[in-house]
């Protein structure tokens, strides 16, 4: 990695030490090393190590799709079956289309990047946390740390390796691991290490994060890890290494230690999901709107899932995200969430009623098409909001721990207790006619897998779901309709070598110990060739 990971350790080695001056010098002048800074010198730093998630690189790279975490998972839902983009001016046109699925490909590098420099920024806090004075402050950095390397790490292998229960762990290649106690000389000859590696490096930072921030003073404010969210990070990774029982559990623990409640019927029947002050979430990219990504008008989540957007974005003139017309066909007419989009006649309760400030309804002014989203509401809920896209990014969300905790509790012999936890919830809170029909643990999965669907669409968990259950990509049932673009109507297996993202060619060309041919993936072509891509026969 002698390419990538310098980079990558300059950039965390300068965000984390040299971001507050004041913090970093002695009143005599002298510089703090390292290793002398205590856990209230470093609490500015910490500010500057959360930002990273909401970064924006355009003026250097010009990509628009690059403002972040947002951008990752717009990459990756891009893929999937639920997400299409209609306008001319999508910026996911490689990842909807495929054609991203090549070592050189800036899609498969944002995300590479984007995880490894947050790596980066932990191993320092890491590193400096380690030899700081026993405190309850010092125990909330460093289990944030630790927690937030864990997270890192666990996206970045389910995006770069299949799923874990299909392979064999102990011998496939995941992704390479680098921690504080890396040596320098290893940097620029550092293998992909086993994905057991990855998730065994993975589950004991979780377990030592979590027992650090048992006994942590709180947290700021949302953008920082607590022991809520360490629980409910855990809790996605048991899930995604089928460990059902251990996820139930650590969802459940999510929710008892988070200061959050459950979104009503009431709360959700309205354009929203744009706030860290929402009741239900537990964390959260926080978006000021002093940030480069808003400074920029366009180059920002909103400009791309905003419906409402009139000044800034790929979403004036024309939607950009919509949901495919066979998902929302089977949301029941009931349940309230059928209405974060536009029907076929551009009608939904969410948005009929909303003008532009002339007066012209919303689906006209901006030009709306059947099934585009109207789930996600401009700054601060104000349509003309003075050309600012400073929403905030929900990274986590109680609903979701529900979920977790309902699947995990099914698929480890309770199918009782999940359905009670899932019929319950929707009842009470999306559709007062829903019950389960599930006569078995594994129907129920897929039950719950069509509430995560619904619930958390666009909210970056769809990709990783069909990872870890090992979905096929189906864009166009068999009956044949489809929202997607023409060009974009196909399915994919799942464990076609397209559900992975390819090592990028910054990092073969830098790391002496990988190879294209061996090491970078599948160097995946495009549709028409027969590397995975079909037309309607994967269901």
């Amino acid at each position: 990695m002698k390419y990538l990971n310098r980079i990558v350790w300059s950039i965390g080695a300068l965000a984390v030490f040299t971001a507050c001056v004041d913090l970093d010098t002695y009143p005599e002048g002298d510089t703090v090393m390292a290793n002398q800074k205590d856990a209230s010198m470093i609490r500015s730093d910490m500010n500057g190590f959360n930002a990273i998630l909401n970064f924006t690189d355009v003026d250097n790279n010009g990509y628009h799709f690059d403002f972040g975490i947002p951008s990752v998972y717009m990459i990756m839902d891009a893929a999937g079956p639920d997400v299409p983009c209609v306008a001319s001016n999508n910026q996911m046109a490689g990842p909807q289309g495929y054609t991203n699925r090549t070592y050189t490909s800036a899609f498969a590098y944002l995300p590479w990047s984007t995880y490894y420099k947050y790596i980066a920024n932990s191993n320092a806090i890491i590193g400096t946390m380690k030899n700081a004075a026993e405190s309850k402050e010092r125990n909330a950095y460093y289990g944030y740390a630790l927690a937030a390397r864990a997270w890192a790490y666990s996206e970045l292998i389910q995006a770069y390796a299949l799923n874990y229960a299909i392979i064999d762990p102990d011998t496939e290649p995941g992704v390479p691991i680098v921690t504080e106690d890396t040596p320098a000389d290893q940097i620029n000859n550092n293998p992909r290490a086993t994905v057991q590696a990855v998730y065994d490096l993975i589950m004991d930072d979780l377990d030592a994060a979590i027992e650090m921030l048992d006994d942590a003073v709180a947290r700021p404010n949302k953008s920082f890890i607590d022991l809520a969210v360490a629980y409910g990070i855990r809790a996605r990774v048991n899930l995604a290494m089928h460990n059902y029982a251990a996820a139930a559990a650590d969802a459940k623990a999510a929710q008892t230690n988070s200061n959050t409640t459950l979104l009503s019927r009431q709360a959700v029947s309205v354009p929203g999901f744009n706030s860290a002050d929402i009741a239900s979430v537990m964390w959260a990219v926080l978006v000021p709107e002093t940030s480069r990504v808003v400074t920029t008008g366009i180059i920002n989540w909103p400009g791309f899932l905003c419906s409402f957007d009139l000044s800034n974005g790929y979403a004036t003139g024309k939607p950009s995200r919509s949901i495919n017309q066979p998902l929302w066909d089977v949301i029941p007419m009931s349940d309230v969430r059928k209405g974060w989009w536009v029907d076929e006649n551009l009608s939904s309760p969410l948005s009929d009623g909303l003008t532009a400030p002339d007066g012209t309804p919303m689906a006209k002014k901006q030009n709306w098409e059947p099934y585009v989203n109207v789930k996600f509401h401009d700054y601060q809920n104000i349509i003309v909001n003075g050309g600012k896209n400073a929403s905030d990014w929900i990274m986590m969300r109680r609903e979701e721990m529900l979920l977790i905790e309902a699947e995990g509790l099914a698929m480890s012999g309770d199918l009782a207790g999940g359905k009670a936890i899932l019929e319950g919830w929707v009842k009470a809170n999306r559709n007062s006619d829903y019950v389960s029909v599930a006569t078995s643990a594994a129907d129920f999965q897929d039950e719950v897998w069509f509430q995560r669907r619904i619930e958390l669409w666009s909210e970056g968990r769809g990709w990783f779901d069909i990872m870890r259950l090992n979905k096929n990509v189906v864009r166009v049932p068999r009956d044949g309709y489809s929202t997607f673009l023409e060009t974009n109507q196909f399915n994919v297996a799942a464990e076609s070598d397209l559900m992975v993202l390819p090592i990028p060619s910054t990092e073969i060309n830098g790391n002496d110990a990988l190879e294209v041919s061996t090491n970078a993936n599948p160097n995946v072509p495009v549709k028409g060739d027969g590397a995975g891509l079909t037309d309607g026969v994967v269901n």
